[in-house]
C-alpha cells in the first residue's frame, strides 16, 4: 500500500465519536533498501499509555457508578438523521513521529551508525453534503509533509548532517448509501475514491445500547497504480457517552495485505471528544493511536473539528 495514500485513508476514516443524540459517525514512497535493526521491545512501552487510559477511565466510572453519581444522557441516545442540503465540515491535524538507528554502509563499503528521525504533519479537510436522508457526498484534501533528520556517524569520528523536506497533496472524493435506516444495525456501504489512483468499498453496523455504541466494518483496497496492491481491513469500535458533552471511544483494526507471505498490521485508537453544543453539531476530539507492524510499532497524535447541519443557503431578501 502506497505511504502517503494509507495516510490519507487513516485521516478520512479517523475514529469515531458520539454525542447523546447521534451515533457514532462513520464519515510508500520507494526507497533504496538498508539494513535496519530495530529494538522489539518498543513497540511495548508505546502500549503503556493505552493501558493506562484504559485502566484510569475503567476506573473512574466503576468509582462513579458506586457512588451512583455517573452521569446520565440528558436524552436516549439515537442515531443521527441526515438532512437533505445540509452540510458538514471536518479539520483535523495529525502528527506521527519515527526514528531510530541502523548500521548502513556507504558507496566505498564503509560502515558507518545512521541515527534518523522522520517527522510527518498532516493537516486534513473534509466536507460532506447531505443529497438525501440516506445518500451523502464528501470530499477532502490532506497535506502530507514529511521531515526527516539524519547523522551519520563513522569509525574515525566523523559525523555528517542533512536534513530533507517533502510535500504532497492528497485528494479524495466519496460517496455513501444507508440501506436500511430503520434497522438496528444500521448498514452502510461507501466508497472512496483517493490520488494516487486507490479505491475502496466499504461496508459498516453499528449498535446502539445507551450509553454504549458499537460499531464494526468490512473494507476492501485497491491501487490503480504499480504494484497494484489490494487488502482487507477489519474494524471495530466501542463509544461510551459520559453525558451530553463528553464522550470517550476506542477502536481497532486489522489490515492484511492480500500478497503472499505478507504479514498484517494492527492499529489500535483511543478518542475523547467534547460537544459545544448538547445537539452535537459542533465538536471537538483528540485521538492517540498506534500501528504495530512486523514487529515494529508507530504512534500518532491527532486533533480535529467538525460542524454539523451547515446551511449556506443566503436568508430571502
Amino acid at each position: 500500500m502506497n505511504e502517503h495514500t494509507h495516510q490519507a485513508k487513516a485521516e478520512s476514516q479517523a475514529p469515531a465519536t458520539v454525542s447523546t443524540k447521534h451515533r457514532i459517525d462513520e464519515t510508500p514512497t520507494p526507497r533504496r533498501q538498508e539494513r535496519r535493526t530495530r529494538k522489539p521491545a518498543g513497540h511495548l512501552l508505546l502500549l503503556m499509555p493505552f493501558l493506562l487510559a484504559f485502566a484510569t477511565a475503567f476506573l473512574a466510572s466503576l468509582t462513579l457508578a458506586q457512588s451512583g453519581d455517573l452521569p446520565q444522557p440528558v436524552d436516549p441516545l439515537k442515531r443521527a438523521e441526515n438532512t437533505p442540503g445540509r452540510f458538514s465540515f471536518n479539520i483535523s491535524f495529525g502528527y506521527k513521529p519515527t526514528g531510530g538507528r541502523v548500521l548502513d554502509f556507504n558507496e566505498d563499503g564503509v560502515p558507518y551508525t545512521k541515527t534518523y528521525a522522520v517527522h510527518r504533519l498532516t493537516p486534513a479537510f473534509a466536507l460532506g453534503y447531505a443529497v438525501t436522508d440516506r445518500f451523502s457526498l464528501g470530499a477532502g484534501l490532506t497535506v502530507s509533509y514529511r521531515i526527516e533528520q539524519t547523522i551519520n556517524s563513522f569509525d574515525d569520528g566523523t559525523s555528517h548532517y542533512s536534513e530533507s523536506g517533502s510535500h504532497e497533496l492528497l485528494p479524495r472524493v466519496s460517496l455513501s448509501y444507508r440501506l436500511e435506516p430503520d434497522n438496528p444495525l444500521d448498514p452502510s456501504l461507501s466508497l472512496s475514491l483517493y490520488k494516487p489512483w486507490a479505491l475502496e468499498a466499504s461496508l459498516s453496523l453499528s449498535a446502539i445500547r445507551d450509553p454504549i455504541v458499537l460499531s464494526g466494518s468490512l473494507a476492501y483496497w485497491h491501487s490503480f497504480m504499480p504494484p497494484f496492491t489490494s487488502s482487507l481491513t477489519l474494524s471495530s469500535g466501542v463509544g461510551f457517552v459520559a453525558n451530553d458533552r463528553i464522550s470517550l471511544s476506542a477502536s481497532a483494526s486489522l489490515n492484511q495485505p492480500l500478497i503472499f507471505a505478507s504479514s498484517p498490521s494492527l492499529s489500535l485508537g483511543l478518542s475523547t471528544s467534547y460537544n459545544f453544543d448538547p445537539a452535537g453539531n459542533s465538536q471537538i476530539a483528540f485521538n492517540i493511536n498506534t500501528t504495530l507492524s512486523g514487529g515494529v510499532a508507530d504512534y500518532g497524535l491527532s486533533f480535529s473539528y467538525s460542524l454539523r447541519e451547515l446551511d449556506f443557503e443566503l436568508p430571502p431578501d
